[in-house]
């Protein structure tokens, strides 16, 4: 029963010190220079194995029993403990150049052109689906002080060592996009990404 009391009460100290310390998460540092001092005082329920002697000979029996802890931790410092501060993570999405070549996520090179001032590229992802194609998403804004659109026609067109490889179309782009709003699309040319080096995509507003 000894043993398992001071297991417990081990255990009781590394809580309470951990708890103690817990309260300082927010601080980027603790310095403890003067001594400092815990004190404990728990009650803690047990199982105890108890030999009891009788005239039929020795029987041993477990009871339930309970323990009083009553303990003073003193640490002394000097005592620096430095606390890692939480951050979230910034995620930053780069608005996509225009009429010039850059690289996406796959490493391929593309180049977006549109026909109108008034419609930009807000998003150009290009990722790997599940099944292996070459897929893409994007997202398109329309200026405020300008006319809705009736629609918006995009046309992909990838190549592979500067031989065309297909030409494809990509729907629901921004189909009656009013004034200052934006539209998210996704589009599957159905080519896998190792045939495809580079690619480019046209963007035509239609009125």
């Amino acid at each position: 029963m000894k043993s398992i009391a001071s297991f417990v009460a081990g255990l009781t100290v590394a809580s309470v010190l951990f708890s103690a310390l817990a309260l300082f998460a927010q601080s980027d540092s603790l310095s403890l220079t003067q001594p400092w001092v815990i004190n404990i005082s728990q009650s803690i329920p047990v199982l105890a194995d108890v030999a009891l002697s009788t005239e039929e000979g020795v029987l041993t029996s477990t009871l339930p029993l309970t323990v009083d802890v009553a303990l003073q931790v003193r640490i002394a410092g000097p005592l620096s403990i430095t606390l890692a501060s939480e951050t979230t993570p910034t995620v930053t999405v780069a608005q996509p150049s225009i009429g010039q070549e850059q690289n996406d996520d796959l490493g391929l090179t593309y180049t977006l052109d549109i026909n109108s001032p008034d419609l930009s590229i807000t998003e150009w992802t290009a990722y790997e689906s599940s099944n292996g194609w070459l897929e893409f998403s994007g997202e398109v804004a329309l200026a405020a002080d300008t006319d809705p659109i009736t629609d918006i026609d995009c046309v992909m067109r990838l190549y592979k060592a500067g031989k065309l490889v297909k030409v494809a179309e990509i729907f629901n782009v921004g189909f009656q996009l009013d004034p200052g709003g934006t539209n998210r699309f996704t589009g599957d040319p159905t080519v896998q990404p190792e045939d495809v080096d580079s690619y480019t995509v046209t963007f035509k507003v239609i009125r």
